[in-house]
């Protein structure tokens, strides 16, 4: 016991709120994932810029797909994805390879014209963007303003990168801030709202009222202590799974392991859930206090009333996300954690002796 009991209370609530934190955000991950949202976005993103028609490899025009779909069904992209399907993630230097190899062909009037060999310079490739049809207008001048910049970065003494070295830096990071947005993209559309339905569910689902959380741990200051202690012990058992939740993957996950991530994660999600009801006592109110025919007999009203506040609390508490309630725990967690600094044996010694 810290000698605090608020602050034992205030450490537990932040601890139940991590853990139905991190219970959502593992179920939004398998939302994510059996939805292919990711794939979906980016998907989205390459049919909107790389929408004009592509060139089969001896140059002939493709008619069939579009540019978006020969990137996406390129040897360094697809893996084992569908035909005109996106990966999950696409690492950036991969990108900028299928997107070179694709504006870089040039047409060809013979029928069987052999595969024809990537260009060996940067001038010979700004000659093949300027002369390509597959890429608009815009994307051109882009790509060729990239390329001049990396001629005279490359020119300056001491640079030690190859023309082409820096164009193809240019192109990655063109393409990782686009990759940016889309992910802000993805927080919009997908994650923000699953998050809330999914918060809904489990807030209600287990009656995770705040207010009658905090009441009992007030008047329990033994298990408020407890929970407190548990809080600070499982504290490095969540850091890596933070970290993870804060930082965007940055490998090239493909549809083929989407099956075994879901098993992952909802093993991981079982695992939260049994950590969950292994720190609270068998009294704890988390969990329904009615009965099913209080619904049936239209009791609904009475049981919303009697939660709704508490409700709401926790709801809004699951949004913060987990990563602000374990940075939370860590910061009140340290202040639980000072005090007076234990007596030395010698010091005692010499303490008995004065005496």
């Amino acid at each position: 016991m810290s000698g605090f009991p608020i602050l034992d209370l205030v450490i537990g609530m932040i601890f139940i709120y991590f853990l139905l934190s991190i219970i959502t955000s593992s179920a939004v991950e398998v939302v994510l994932t059996i939805f292919k949202a990711r794939a979906r976005i980016l998907q989205q993103w390459l049919t909107e810029i790389f929408n004009l028609e592509s060139l089969h490899p001896n140059g002939a025009p493709n008619t069939d797909i579009k540019l978006s779909q020969a990137i996406m069904d390129h040897c360094m992209l697809t893996a084992l994805t569908k035909t005109g399907k996106s990966t999950t993630y696409m690492k950036a230097e991969d990108f900028v390879t299928a997107l070179l190899d694709q504006i870089s062909l040039t047409q060809q009037t013979e029928e069987n014209a052999p595969t024809q060999l990537p260009p060996s310079d940067l001038k010979a490739y700004i000659t093949a963007i300027t002369s390509t049809s597959v890429i608009s207008g815009g994307l051109k001048r882009t790509f060729i303003a990239f390329a001049n910049q990396a001629e005279l970065a490359a020119a300056i003494p001491g640079t030690g990168k190859s023309s082409m070295d820096l164009f193809c830096e240019k192109l990655e990071k063109w393409f990782d801030s686009n990759a940016d947005r889309l992910t802000g993209r993805l927080k919009r559309s997908w994650a923000f709202p699953s998050t809330c339905i999914i918060a809904s569910i489990v807030t209600v689902g287990i009656n995770a009222d705040s207010v009658q959380i905090s009441k009992y741990l007030y008047d329990h200051k033994e298990v408020s202590s407890n929970l407190a202690d548990k809080a600070m012990s499982s504290y490095g058992d969540y850091k890596e799974r933070i970290d993870i939740l804060s930082n965007q993957p940055k490998d090239n996950t493909v549809s083929a392991v989407d099956i075994k991530h879901i098993n992952e994660v909802t093993q991981q999600l079982k695992k939260d859930i049994d950590s969950l009801h292994a720190a609270l006592p068998p009294d704890f109110p988390i969990g329904p206090d009615y009965e099913f025919t209080d619904i049936k007999n239209s009791q609904i009203v009475d049981v919303i009333k009697k939660h709704i506040v508490g409700w709401f609390a926790t709801f809004f508490a699951i949004l913060l996300g987990a990563p602000f309630w374990f940075d939370m725990l860590n910061k009140i967690g340290n202040l639980r954690g000072t005090g007076p600094k234990p007596a030395t044996s010698e010091e005692s010694n010499t303490t008995i002796k004065k005496t």
